[in-house]
């Protein structure tokens, strides 16, 4: 789970009741924090359960960013749930590059489902990949990740650098409940 903002946070605000994560039942379940930049907090729970509903409480007033402004002054709740295995598809393929200097380096790869534009990220370190997403149709998009950090690199000009390579897949790619679309070959030239 990702939490963004619009101004840098103040982590030391954070308590561990700051988020809290309740299952269907109303049992808390153990969930900590992470802050890769300070404009987002990655809640990492210690275990979801497939097809369940959770709640996420949020404390909004030991929320606040670096110029002390609260989030705000009372208790929000965030829902969501997870997806029954049943009810979801996959997509698997190879993923390769023709350009030279990157043919061994990893992809990250994002498939966009199309009715709701909600994104599903894979990294690839071989030549191939298979990823579980719900049904529907998707856009595929993705890029040469010739440092291994998970962000694509637009390259410099002192000292030069060449940006990492990215490309989309030509064609959308529909999802079945249940199944597998297979033979999706996405190249990078």
């Amino acid at each position: 789970l990702y939490v963004d903002f619009g101004e840098p946070v103040d982590t030391t605000l954070l308590t561990p009741e700051t988020f809290t994560l309740f299952n269907e039942s109303e049992v808390a379940v153990p969930l900590t924090w992470q802050s890769d930049n300070p404009f987002s907090l990655k809640l990492i729970p210690q275990a979801l359960t497939e097809a369940e509903t959770y709640t996420l409480e949020v404390v909004e007033f030991e929320i606040g960013d670096l110029a002390g402004n609260l989030l705000g002054d009372s208790l929000t709740e965030y829902g969501f749930s997870t997806y029954d295995p049943e009810e979801l598809g996959s997509i698997s393929g190879t993923a390769s590059i023709t350009l030279p200097g990157f043919e061994t380096a990893p992809f990250e790869l994002t498939f966009t489902r199309v009715s709701d534009e909600s994104e599903f990220e894979l990294t690839v370190s071989g030549s191939s990949f298979n990823v579980t997403v719900p049904p529907g149709k998707y856009l595929l998009h993705g890029f040469a990740d010739d440092d291994a950090d998970g962000e694509r690199d637009l390259g410099a000009i002192h000292p030069e650098r060449y940006a990492e390579p990215i490309d989309w897949y030509p064609d959308t790619i529909a999802v079945r409940a249940r199944f597998e679309t297979a033979g999706i070959d996405f190249i990078i030239q």
